[in-house]
């Protein structure tokens, strides 16, 4: 089973409601997807090496190298997928506005990873209840080789359902992105998110 290590993080943690400061918790999103972030951040070293450039951000910059290198990391990921760690782990996350959703059972949690290092430095990470319970969202960003936790959105389990929060982080471009849903308590938690560059 192909497994990958280190990816840009947006993760769920934290207690509360509203907006919660990343903490200690919210490291266990990169934990949990360190596999899988290393296998993709691997996989994009060698493809920025193959097109010449000398950073992420020199080959972010060129719209045709952009372009095929999304590409070339999206086949990657559908590659790594069948049947493997993609099929019940970390989804993709979808980064263009497209709607990202799911239900994650009580006590668990859901990973969304982007494909390849996001394009743009500041995100926006809008999330709506559709139902259930409490959880925690949080984003972190990733380079490959460390996480760094950003920001949780919290919600609490009398929100109710159609409850929007969402919350802008910074310093994005080059790293990979990583959000993590987190349920708390005893119910599942329902939702609906958008990740975008603001």
């Amino acid at each position: 089973m192909k497994t990958v290590k280190r990816l840009g993080v947006v993760a769920a943690l934290g207690l509360g409601i509203g907006l919660v400061p990343a903490s200690a918790d919210a490291q266990s999103a990169c934990n949990s997807g360190a596999k899988v972030l290393d296998a993709i951040w691997g996989r994009w070293g060698e493809r920025i090496k193959a097109k010449a450039c000398k950073s992420s951000e020199e080959c972010l910059a060129n719209n045709q190298k952009k372009e095929e290198l999304v590409r070339e990391m999206i086949a990657f990921w559908n590659e790594q997928s069948q049947g493997s760690w993609a099929t019940i782990g970390p989804r993709p996350l979808l980064s263009d506005g497209s709607l990202n959703d799911g239900k994650v059972i009580a006590g668990g949690a859901r990973l969304f990873v982007s494909q390849a290092p996001l394009d743009g430095d500041k995100w926006e990470l809008v999330v709506t209840k559709q139902g259930g319970g409490a959880a925690d969202v949080s984003v972190a960003w990733s380079d490959g080789k460390s996480c760094s936790p950003q920001k949780t959105l919290a919600f609490d389990k009398d929100d109710k359902p159609g409850t929007k929060k969402s919350v802008v982080v910074d310093k994005g471009m080059g790293m990979l992105g990583v959000v993590k849903v987190d349920a708390r308590g005893t119910n599942a938690f329902d939702y609906k998110l958008t990740f975008q560059r603001k």
